[in-house]
């Protein structure tokens, strides 16, 4: 807002991957969005943040792990913008959730790419093998996905 900016695209891995999917659910400023190392639904259970939240050792470390405890999921359907996900088949929980959602996935219209034998950190650092898959996606016409 400041940058006076209207439109725009985002890149998110991870945890950034995670907020790119809640922008990209609740913004129609964001024109495409390309996600990495990251599934839909809710992430952050309970379960997930008890050992995190056991070992925090301030009162802000607590407090951000129990607010990312509340976080709603974000489903496909909720995408606002094309959008392209991507993982690799060594990345874990990921690739296996990303995999059970594919159908669903693809149903609202957004790109599944699964790259072989990447790693969680190697979904940024190959930057040649992503970048293939990336840049032409963004350069593409925006097409709109399949309303649910």
């Amino acid at each position: 807002d400041i940058c006076g900016i209207g439109m725009f695209s985002l890149w998110g891995w991870s945890f950034g991957g995670t907020l790119g999917l809640h922008m990209a659910a609740r913004s129609s400023r964001v024109e495409k969005a390309v996600i990495a190392g990251t599934y839909f639904g809710r992430i952050f259970t309970e379960a997930y943040v008890q050992q995190p939240l056991a070992q925090a050792s301030s009162p802000i470390e607590r407090a951000r792990w129990n607010g990312i405890a509340a976080w709603p999921g974000v489903e496909p359907p909720a995408l606002r913008c094309p959008t392209l996900i991507y993982t690799g088949t060594a990345d874990g929980n990921v690739v296996a959730q990303l995999e059970r959602q594919r159908a669903a996935t693809e149903s609202a219209g957004i790109r599944l790419h699964v790259f072989d034998d990447f790693k969680h950190g190697q979904l940024i650092s190959k930057q040649e093998a992503v970048s293939s898959v990336v840049f032409p996606f963004l350069s593409t016409p925006s097409v709109l996905p399949k309303e649910g």
